[in-house]
Order: structure tokens, then sequence, then C-alpha cells
């Protein structure tokens, strides 16, 4: 209950920067392969094992792609924006040509991906693909 309180919290606080300008910043921190945890939202959690389906995002400097059991089910171009706020500091988003968007969160090893379409949007958690290296 405590996640789609917060789920809507979330969203009704970004209406308000909707309409804001956008600037455009570097997405290199987003470029990567990221393996899908869990996903969030209204009264239920999925995860790759009560599901059964293996998801991972491919971003690179150009693309958005999305994978689901190795297939991909979407690609495209995109632009991640920020957004000022000086209630919870810059709001980034990655934008679609359609005008969808979605906020995101991201460090070197997560990412999150909170759907603003829906008002019982879901919230994704991933994780950076660990490179291993052979010597």
């Amino acid at each position: 209950m405590k996640s789609v309180a917060f789920s809507i919290l979330l969203i009704i606080s970004l209406i308000p920067f909707y309409s804001c300008e956008k600037e455009e910043i570097d997405p290199a921190d987003i470029q990567g392969d990221w393996i899908w945890e869990k996903s969030v939202g209204g009264w239920v959690t999925l995860t790759p094992n009560n599901i059964h389906e293996e998801r991972s995002l491919q971003i690179d400097k150009e693309y958005y792609r999305e994978f689901v059991n190795g297939s991909l089910v979407y690609e495209s171009p995109y632009q991640l924006v920020i957004r000022p706020d000086s209630m919870y500091g810059d709001q980034r988003f990655i934008v679609f040509p359609s005008g969808y968007e979605e906020a995101v969160g991201f460090s070197k090893l997560k990412l999150v991906r909170l759907e603003s379409m829906w008002i019982d949007g879901f919230t994704h958690y991933y994780h950076r693909r660990k490179v291993v290296t052979i010597r």
C-alpha cells in the first residue's frame, strides 16, 4: 500500500513540471545495458521469477531499446532532459518523439523508471549489466 501511495504522490508531484522548459543533458550516464530486477505498481510486484520473463534495456547515445526474453519489443530514439526543481533537485526524464516520457533516476549501478502515463504506473528497477573481463 505504501508503494501505491508513493507512486501516486510522485506522479502528482511531477505534474507541475510537465510543461517546464526542457534542457538537454548528456546521456552518457544512462548509456549501457540494464537488467530488470522488479516492477512495483498498483497491488502487485512483478519479478523475473513470478512472471517467467527476462527483461532488459539497451540504451546508447541515440536509441532506447527494450527486450523481453532476448527479443526486441521496443526501439526508439530518445532525449534525456532535465527540469530544475527547487524542492527535489533536478528531475530527469527520457522523452520519446511521440511525446511520451518517463521519469528516471540512475547511478553507475542502478536505474529506476517511473511510468508517468498511468495513474497507477509501475516503477521499474534495473541494475547495470556487469562487464566480465577475461585475462
